[in-house]
């Protein structure tokens, strides 16, 4: 054997490893490995065969050199993941074995100079920079003269140009790199635009810059005002100048206070409550300025004020101080006699010390002296006394005493060219004495000659540094680095250098750590270049040695220290200085508690449930529990911060202790109390049964039911536990709250239970866990259901590629990326592997699973490849570990990577452990463990120890003990892990020593004492709630009772809690017999049961109250016996429904609890104790004493037959004493049906409906199928009462009749398929079953061959506007008409004949006769861009034809709003005042409409915030919270009458709605109205007036509406004195006389139509009515009127004319549109018909009230339509009106192509790109053709690809005011020779053709577009399996069955290769591509596997699918 010797390539190249073997035995092989760090091998080919999962860049050949086999690995785009070491082996012989090492080099740099990348053509890579944004500065495209090595390929040794590429093509790459830390960069003609060379192979050459360079467009602050000084009552203008901000950036001013800022203003908007502050925003040429005003200044304004830019990445700010005086004080000290002496004029080179001193004497009072520099007129304050009061670090203020003059120095180190200046001495006195000096800074200082001899131009020098500095925690501090002779490539970088580490800080001008904290800046001064480093709010952690270095090849370095004193305990101490006090609300109210805090730093304050360790509600500004009632608001005043968390909509639970504690080490917290009262319903609801567990796979279906009994004001919600018991509501009701559209919920009625049944579809991996079912009433009752999703067998993904091992620093940052392939429906998981690789679960999908916020999840797409991109921020040396990227699907695969971190401590540190703690026995106890520095795999565990025994009891945040008391539960703080051990309910057993230790080498631990205080000691007792039984126990010890007290202790609320636990009562020991009774009861024994009532009690002490009693006894004696079971109920029998019921009596319980468990194939736990642990609500468990033995009842009810099964009662113990019972089922049959009636055969014709009826006796709990029967299967068609067929003409009735079902199944419009054997079969055990014969005969007509004539041509419209489309068919007899939506190779049928196929409300679809042709019209309402796309007019005959149309929606609103939330239905008492809210996002220019639906009529209540209703018993409000409007209706005083559903409803073009039911109850006052009178019936002629009077007493409440009664229909026509109908000539008046109401309809102009009866109904709870009838006599001469028709308008041509006709008295004539050209009107449409052949008239009929409307649409008018338009009415009399259309020419469309590719000659199997370049398009797009001859096939329309061939495609770029029409063809065939034609749509078109020939060639590359999916099938059924290829030319295919062991060869092309005579294999063409079936007869188990579908070419592809046999 021989191998390949190491190898070293670069990323990206291809690599080979060969290996060679001489006298390879037959029977054996060569695999080629790789070998892991770990010593584990992943085998990647066997033989000639591929193994690994990255099956595209792998490849594997067999070939022969002289003797020897040569198996070369081939890998292409070879990548950092594919170094390591790599075996060639021979199977079973491990021994003869070889390796090699690959390794991986990268030669990019991410540094601020160019660097290069090349890329070969037909290829892509990555480019990188990790620190800062991409920037392309050029790329060249072809080859160079002597580049034969480079990307060799075909023609790789001839010459070529090598260019840039064309701009608009290196814009296109610019923009996709621009500011990105990586970019992918394709080398193909159509990314590079032009094809220098089309026959040699090229590549691309990158040349791209990292970091600062490509951050050149980020918002800049240029300059800010200097510091200023302004006396009290003074306006000031703060003046910030910016460049750079674009639509998404602005500015804000902030005031610095200390650590904290306060916003002050974003962009030009105030943001501060502070009315005397303003700001402007001005703008100068590219300049923004942003002016803050401060008008009458006072003393507290007086600081540091921020100007700060908005942008996350990369923000600027800048600072101003400005310096307020007390004007009083200047007043009062007016100088007597000073005198002032200053130091001369000075004249000072560039970076030398500035000295200036000033002599006073004289000062008087509160006078001082102040130092100020001169800016033009301003004056810039740099110091008062010996302040310092700019933060510039190179100056400083000395004050002195000198002869009795006090000397005032200033002092610069390093001065700039800026300091030169006027400065000015000057006193603080209202009238100030002061003196000037001149300042000249010359820049041309004499440098040292020796300075200059001793560099080189080209060697940078450090020439200074900042000395070593101190500072105090919080400061800022400025370090600054000087460097002459910085050459272009050179620049600095700062580092903090910790012995070996070192931390890069900066980088020229770019920060490179993540800390924003610091920041760099440059200064040119001279030939010096200044790099100064600023570090905000020193810590302690910044102490240490900063170093200043250059990067050049020979880099020069200078460092400093910087020591930082005090700390977090010094300069933080926050005080909770007010918190709400204790309240008490209503269930329903709004609760805000607020907490005021005092002296925060850097940590914030949190609000926490039940203690401070309790559950996270608030952190600072973010809300943590997932629960949209709660609400968190900041609010910052002065010295003080308030911290507001509202709770909307309180309810019981929300009751507790709520706790404001602060998060700084040494925390402080204060706490309240909330009450929640309920609202007194009655409502007490019960769960009475919940779906069992649902074990499911990836893409099933979830159906879980919660069946609720007792719901009376409550409701229902599922929600989903999330971890940490957060929950998400899913459903409320019977609707979905959840945003997920995959959630249905449906709410039905059984017996006396209300069914809640919660649908998910197409489940993934992620919705595994608990879902909940829980009412919503005072106390909550729920239930769960856990649901477990496994993966996709479809699915076969695999890792292409992984990030390799990472070496970083604590304190870094770090990402992992994971390329995935072949995903579907699973995801991917990243883990972290612990001890005995124990995995945890980072993050899934896109969520972040773990509750540790520094990790982050991110996916991307790259090609096919999903990229999972896990990132850790701030690294500790915890993270150390292997991290595992892993898929969700069944058959998983996965990858690591290794996380090695440096500078952490390797040896773990104990700090701190609880303090031995004293508990009483029957409490909880808590043990804490602070853990400082653990690393890698270390934990800590806790154990118990006695003497020399040692037991574990918990291990990392494992539990190790088999005790349920105990868990542990593991934390984060600050730097330290808390390991923190609970133990429920302690014993006395508990007490001892116990240990918390490292598990580290060498190990550390503390120990502590647990004392367990006896109830002689003060114990709190057993607490049993009143009616309820308790059992005390003494596990191993004997009962010694001592006292019983009963009844309630004040301020004990929360302890056994109802309504009336908080009135006073009181609480005592009971008397003496009855505590006697119960010692002789339980003492020396281990257990007894006590109840607590009155009666055992001796008495009740306060009647009415909740008591409870306390229980005080001590355990003494031990000992004990291991627990006996005594008794266990023998085996049983029962039948289905019954109830099964267990005992187990045990003596001698310890320590251990008792399980029941149902043992299967495995244990499953249904109770421990008196606790039920499954899930399924028919189990239920009751815990019982007698003296010394404890009983456990187990109770199932009912039983099913999936309860056989062996029951377990078993002790927990270490070693487990267990009795078995078993279950089974008596009575295998428990129904007995029959069928009594059944059809007999019968034949029906094609279009008829054929109806079958089964009729059974004896169905108890089964139910009945019909099926469809075939020679072999039978197909479900209907199963009870539900359609399982999704044939849409089959639907089923049932009925119960006697002691008889009856199940009825039509099939209408019968087809001749529908012929065939139908069963009726019942589902039980034993089911009875009958057949029939059910034949179709054709009809008598001929054979159809239907034709479409016309249909609607190409559409565009307007988003929001309907559309119709037409399609004219003549022919049709039995068959019909579909309209289809045409998406690619998807289509979706949307209608069949009249019936509408797909979901939505929108589709409306009819059928009209014109002449002998069947007209569809398809009417799609509110278009919206969703709905663009082909639309297809296809008959359903056997021979179907077809006519497509286009649907283009332009423009139109983009509005489209979502409901979130509705109040749920309520119910109100009579009088009461509802509110009922309604939640809407999305809202911008429409609103919200309430309506109110009684059930006769809907009223329109409000449109927006007016009323429209006219009583003022209803307001309306609209609210705006986070992001959603709320509108609520308030009802006052509310009535029966307003019982009913309340709509809310949008008002946008596509509205959504939203209802709730109200119910009244209780009567609203004794109302007993009565209808004294009402007009008699009337007779009156066409064209009278009729007046209809009600005479009305009694009313007081409620009012009398009118109704119109037409047969079954009734419209309300009024309601009080409100018209309720449309109808101009209708009206209502109300009058009063006397104690009567008259109510009096008017009818004006009577019509025929008019004549009915008229109803006169009070509407009260019990209403009254009366009616009068109307006739109507006269002629029936129409006389109608045209009342309003469309004005004249102009229309622009192309656009879609409406004009409408509004006519009154029409009876049986109609209406014509005619247009009138000439003299010779043509008639458009009559009635509702259009009459035209014109197929873009359309024609529509409305009713308006009284009035007919007629609405003519026209389509895309032309100029032909200009002229005039009548609407004329056909009765003996017509009546018309004209109305003139212009059409408007508002530019003519004519565009021109201004380029398109040249002839192009390519090989087949290569890639072609044809580009058009088109202007002036306006509404027109472009079609690429292919002409041949006379014969022009359209390939696409704009960028909708139009062919069934998919290696088309067609995009559309756009570079300047030219379109680019792209069409691509991949793999080119021959075939695909000829000419292309780039042509424009419009009227006139234009068009350019380009030639492509294509040489022939040996190029084989087919691709597997189709396989069939996973079967499931049945022993003795018959299979198919389907494989679709395209590109075949000289292979053919084979089908395998692939074994773990070997490959099976079924059949190759046609023939087939197996000799079992059950396989045959068929190949048939279709659209060009291959079908390739295999067919299995009469499965059999061996049958079930994995079938390959492969190519045969040289390389080979393969897709495979599984095949299950059941049976």
């Amino acid at each position: 054997m021989e191998i390949t010797s190491n190898k070293m390539v670069e990323s990206g190249a291809k690599t080979l490893l060969q290996c060679y073997v001489a006298r390879l035995p037959p029977t054996q092989t060569v695999e080629w490995r790789k070998v892991h760090s770990n010593g584990t091998q992943t085998v990647l080919t066997r033989g000639a065969m591929l193994l690994t999962a990255a099956q595209r860049r792998f490849s594997v050949e067999k070939s022969k050199f002289l003797d020897e086999d040569v198996y070369s690995l081939a890998i292409i785009m070879t990548r950092y993941s594919d170094a390591g070491d790599y075996r060639c082996a021979i199977t079973g012989m491990d021994a003869t074995t070889m390796d090699l090492t690959l390794r991986v080099k990268d030669g990019r740099a991410s540094e601020e100079e160019a660097l290069n990348e090349t890329i070969c053509e037909k290829e892509s890579t990555k480019i990188t920079c990790p620190f800062g944004g991409v920037q392309i500065l050029d790329v060249r495209y072809g080859r160079e003269a002597n580049t034969r090595s480079l990307c060799r390929g075909h023609n790789s040794g001839y010459n070529c140009t090598f260019d840039s590429i064309v701009p608009r093509k290196l814009n296109n790459i610019r923009s996709a790199c621009k500011n990105k830390t990586s970019c992918r960069v394709r080398a193909t003609f159509r990314d590079m635009g032009t094809d220098p060379c089309p026959d040699v192979q090229k590549y691309a050459t990158v040349t791209y810059a990292c970091g600062g360079i490509g951050k050149a467009d980020d918002p800049i602050i240029t300059d800010i005002t200097e510091n200023s000084l302004i006396e009290v009552g003074k306006e000031v203008h703060l003046e910030c100048l910016t460049t750079g901000l674009d639509a998404n950036t602005t500015v804000e001013w902030k005031k610095v206070m200390g650590s904290r800022e306060m916003p002050l203003s974003r962009g030009a908007r105030r943001i501060t409550s502070n009315i005397r502050l303003g700001v402007v925003e001005e703008t100068f040429r590219d300049v923004k300025v942003f002016i803050l005003m401060i008008m009458n200044t006072q003393l507290e304004d007086a600081g540091t004020y921020m100007c700060a830019t908005t942008n996350s990445d990369n923000p600027s700010s800048k600072t101003v101080t400005l310096t307020i005086g007390d004007k009083k004080n200047r007043i009062a000290d007016v100088p007597q006699t000073v005198v002032m002496t200053v130091s001369q004029p000075q004249v000072i080179d560039i970076g030398g010390n500035l000295v200036l001193e000033c002599l006073v004497s004289g000062l008087s009072g509160r006078a001082t002296v102040e130092w100020q520099k001169k800016v033009g007129v301003a004056f810039s304050l740099l110091s008062r006394g010996s302040r310092l009061l700019v933060e510039d670090q190179r100056m400083s203020i000395l004050t002195n005493i000198i002869s009795g003059q006090r000397s005032f120095t200033l002092e610069i180190i390093g001065i700039l060219a800026t300091d030169d200046g006027v400065y000015i001495c000057a006193t603080t006195h209202a009238v100030p004495v002061r003196q000037d000096i001149q300042v000249t800074v010359r820049l041309d200082p004499v440098t040292p000659a020796n300075l200059i001899e001793s560099k080189s131009l080209l060697t940078p020098v450090i020439t200074e540094i900042t000395d070593d500095r101190s500072a105090e925690v919080g400061m800022d501090i400025v370090l600054e680095c000087f460097v002459v002779e910085l050459s272009e490539s050179t620049t600095i970088e700062w580092s903090k250098v910790d012995g070996r580490n070192v931390d890069i800080l900066t980088r020229g001008l770019m920060r490179k750590t993540r800390d924003r904290r610091i920041s760099v800046q440059q200064d040119f001064f001279r030939k010096e270049k200044i790099f100064v480093l600023r570090i905000m709010d020193v810590q302690e952690n910044d102490a240490g040695t900063y170093r200043c270095q250059t990067t050049n090849s020979q880099p020069v370095q200078e460092e400093l220290k910087l020591t930082v004193s005090g700390g977090v305990s010094v300069t933080e101490d926050p005080e909770i200085s007010d918190i709400t006090r204790d309240t008490s609300v209503k269930e329903g109210d709004q609760v805000v508690l607020k907490c005021s805090v005092s002296g925060l730093k850097s940590s914030t304050v949190q609000w926490r449930k039940d203690s401070s360790s309790g559950a996270l509600l608030t952190d600072d500004e973010e809300n943590i529990i997932n629960e949209r009632r709660y609400s968190i608001e900041k609010q910052v005043s002065r010295q003080q911060m308030v911290f507001i968390l509202i709770i909307e909509d309180a309810r019981i639970k929300d009751a507790g202790v709520y706790v404001c504690v602060t998060t700084n080490r040494d925390s402080v917290q204060e706490s309240l109390q909330l009450d929640v009262e309920g609202s007194g319903s009655n409502d007490f609801p019960e769960i009475v049964q919940i779906s069992p567990r649902q074990e499911l796979s990836v893409g099933d279906n979830l159906l879980v039911r919660c069946y609720v009994s007792g719901l009376v004001d409550s409701s229902v919600e599922w929600l989903k536990v999330e971890s940490g018991n957060r929950v998400t509501v899913l459903t409320r009701d019977a609707r979905v709250i959840t945003k997920d559209q995959r959630v249905g919920v449906r709410q039905q009625r059984d017996n006396r239970d209300d069914v809640f049944t919660l649908t998910l579809t197409t489940v993934k991996a992620a919705d595994t866990g608990r879902y909940r079912c829980e009412t919503t009433n005072a106390n909550p009752m729920n239930s769960d259901v856990v649901v477990t999703v496994g993966g996709s067998s479809n699915e076969n993904p695999s890792i292409v590629e992984i990030t390799p091992k990472q070496d970083v620093n604590v304190g870094d940052n770090v990402e992992f990326e994971c390329y995935v392939d072949g995903l579907i429906t699973s995801t991917v998981e990243w883990q972290k592997l612990g001890p005995s690789n124990r995995e945890t679960v980072l993050t899934r999908g896109d969520k972040r699973i773990i509750n540790d916020r520094r990790y982050g999840i991110t996916t991307e797409k790259f090609n096919e490849e999903d990229v999972f991109v896990l990132s850790i921020t701030g690294v500790r040396a915890a993270d150390e570990a292997t991290y595992q990227c892993i898929t969700t699907n069944v058959d998983f695969v996965k990858d690591t990577v290794e996380l090695v971190v440096q500078g952490g401590s390797s040896n773990a540190v104990i700090t701190k452990v609880t303090d031995s703690p004293t508990v009483s026995l029957g409490a909880d106890l808590v043990l804490e463990c602070f853990v400082k520095d653990l690393v890698g795999a270390n934990t800590v565990k806790w154990s118990r120890v006695n003497g020399r025994i040692v037991t574990v009891l918990t291990e990392d945040d494992k539990k190790v003990i088999n005790d349920v008391r105990i868990s542990i539960i593991k934390e984060k703080f600050r730097t330290e892990d808390i390991f923190v051990l609970e133990i429920n309910g302690v014993n006395s057993n508990d007490a001892g020593t116990y240990r918390c230790e490292t598990t580290a080498s060498p190990s550390e631990s503390m120990e502590l004492t647990v004392t367990i205080r006896d109830s002689g000691n003060g114990s709190p007792g057993t607490v049993i709630c009143e009616a309820e039984t308790a059992v005390i126990r003494c596990r191993s010890e004997t009962i010694t009772l001592s006292d019983i007290k009963f009844g309630r202790e004040p301020d004990s609320k929360t302890i056994c809690q109802s309504k009336t636990s908080d009135q006073p009562c009181t609480f005592d020991s009971v008397p003496s017999g009855v505590l006697q009774n119960f010692k002789n009861l339980c003492d020396g024994k281990s257990s007894c049961s006590i109840t607590a009532s009155n009666s055992n009690m001796g008495g009740d002490p306060c009647s009415g109250t909740k008591k409870y009693a306390k229980v005080v006894f001590a355990c003494s004696g031990g000992g004990g016996n291991a627990p006996q079971i005594t008794d266990i109920t023998p085996d049983q029998s029962v039948r289905v429904g019954d109830s099964a019921v267990f005992e187990c009596s045990l003596l001698g319980l310890g320590d251990s609890a008792v399980e029941w468990q149902l043992v299967k194939r495995r244990a499953t736990v249904l109770t421990r104790d008196n606790r039920v642990i499954t899930s399924d609500p028919r189990v239920s468990i009751r815990q019982s004493a007698d003296g010394a033995t404890d009983l456990f009842t187990l109770t199932i009810r009912p039983v099913e037959e999936t309860d056989v099964g062996t029951y377990r009662c078993a002790t927990t113990d270490v070693v487990p004493v267990e009795k078995d019972t078993q279950l089974s089922i008596s009575g295998a049959v428990v129904e007995d049906p029959n069928i009594v009636d059944f059809p007999l055969d019968f034949t029906a014709i094609v279009g008829n409906i054929a109806t079958f009826e089964c009729v059974l006796t004896g169905l108890t709990i089964s139910t009945v199928e019909w099926q469809w029967v075939d020679d072999s299967s039978a197909k479900t068609l209907t199963r009870g009462s539900s359609v399982i067929s999704e044939d849409s003409r089959i639907d089923i009735q049932t009925d119960r009749r006697g002691l008889e079902d009856a199940f009825t199944m039509t099939i209408t419009d019968v087809r001749a398929s529908d012929s065939g054997t139908y069963r009726c079969e019942s589902t039980n055990v034993d089911p009875v079953r009958r057949d029939l014969r059910f034949t179709v005969n054709p009809s008598e007509k001929v054979v159809e061959r239907p034709e479409i004539l016309e249909i609607t041509p190409d559409r565009d419209v307007t988003a929001g506007t309907d559309v119709m489309l037409e399609c004219f068919v003549i022919g049709l007899t039995e068959s019909t008409v579909e309209w289809q939506l045409v998406n690619n190779r998807d289509t979706k049928v949307l209608t069949r004949g009249t019936v509408v196929e797909a979901n939505g409300d929108r589709l409306n679809v009819k059928k009209k006769l014109f002449g002998e042709e069947d007209v569809f019209i398809l009417t799609i309402s509110n278009v919206r861009p969703s709905d663009e796309g082909e639309y297809r007019c296809k008959t359903t005959n056997a021979s179907p034809v077809r006519r497509d149309l286009r649907l283009n929606v332009q423009g139109g609103s983009t509005e489209f709003p979502n409901i979130v939330e509705i109040s749920i239905d309520m119910t109100a008492l009579s009088r009461d005042t509802v509110v009922l809210e309604c939640y809407v996002t999305g809202l911008t220019t429409s609103t919200v409409e309430w309506h109110f639906d009684n059930g006769r009529g809907v009223t329109k209540l409000s449109s927006g915030t007016t009323r429209i209703i006219s009583d003022p018993r209803f307001n309306v409000e609209r609210e705006k919270i986070s992001g959603e409007d709320i509108f609520r209706l308030t009802i006052s005083s509310v009535r029966r009458v307003d019982e009913g559903v309340y709509q809310c409803k949008t008002t946008n073009a596509s509205p959504v709605r939203e209802d709730v039911k109200l119910t009244v109850e209780g009567s609203d006052l004794v109302e007993d109205p009565t209808i004294v009178q009402i007009t008699p019936d009337q007779i009156v002629d066409v064209g009278d007036k009729v007046m209809l009077e009600c005479f009305v007493t009694g009313l007081t409440e409620s009012t009398v509406e009118w109704h119109f009664v037409n047969g079954d229909n009734i419209d309300v026509l009024t309601r009080d004195d409100t018209k309720l109908i449309n109808n101009r000539r209708i009206s209502i008046i109300k009058e009063k006389f006397s104690s009567e109401d008259i109510f009096v309809l008017t009818i004006t102009g009577v019509q025929n139509l008019d004549q009915g009866t008229y109803r006169c109904v009070t509407t009260n709870d019990e209403p009254v009515t009366d009616k009068v009838e109307l006739t109507v006599r006269g002629s029936s001469l129409e006389d109608p009127q045209i009342v309003e028709i469309t004005p004249a308008k102009r229309v622009r041509l192309d656009e879609d004319l409406v004009l409408e006709c509004f006519v009154l008295g029409l009876t049986v004539s109609t209406v014509e549109w005619k247009f009138i050209k000439g003299s010779n009107p043509v008639a458009l449409t009559r009635g509702n018909n259009r009459v035209t052949n014109d197929g873009r008239v359309g024609i529509e009929k409305r009713i308006f009230g009284d009035e007919d409307l007629y609405v003519l649409t026209i389509s895309q008018v032309r100029l032909l339509d200009e002229g005039t338009y009548r609407c004329e009415t056909t009765n003996v009399n017509p009546v018309h009106q004209d109305t003139v259309i212009i059409i408007q020419d508002v530019g003519r469309e004519e565009p021109k192509i201004v380029e398109i590719t040249v002839d192009r000659t390519l090989r087949a199997g290569s890639e072609l790109f044809l580009e058009c370049f088109v202007v002036g398009l306006i509404r027109s797009t472009v079609e690429w053709q292919l002409v041949n001859g006379q014969n022009v096939e359209v390939l696409s329309r704009g960028t909708k690809t139009l062919t069934d061939d998919r290696r088309f495609a067609t995009t559309k770029e756009q570079d300047n005011n030219e379109d680019i029409f792209v069409l691509s063809i991949t793999n080119l065939r021959v075939s695909d020779e000829g000419v292309y034609r780039c042509q424009t749509t419009n009227v006139n078109p234009v068009s350019e053709e380009v030639r492509v020939t294509v040489m022939g060639g040996s190029s084989d590359v087919p691709e597997i577009v189709y396989i069939t999916p996973a079967k499931d099938v049945n022993v003795g059924d018959d299979v198919m399996l389907e494989c679709t290829v395209t590109d075949l030319l000289f292979s053919t295919v084979e089908w395998q069955l692939v074994d773990s062991e070997a490959v099976k060869v079924l059949t190759q092309g046609t023939v087939t290769i197996t000799n079992e005579q059950r396989f045959s294999t068929n190949k048939r063409t279709k659209s060009g591509e291959d079908i390739f079936e295999l067919t299995i007869v009469d499965i059999l188990s061996s049958d079930e596997g994995v079938y390959r579908c492969e190519t045969t070419n040289s390389n080979r592809v393969h897709k495979d699918v599984r095949l299950t046999v059941r049976g």
